[in-house]
């Protein structure tokens, strides 16, 4: 979705997840 970091992992942290939901309520 960001591409602020590269697509280095195939999966997301619970952090980048919670911080994408954040952004998103927003």
């Amino acid at each position: 979705m960001s591409g602020l970091r590269q697509p280095a992992r195939a999966g997301f942290t619970l952090i980048e997840v919670l911080v994408a939901l954040a952004v998103a309520a927003l």
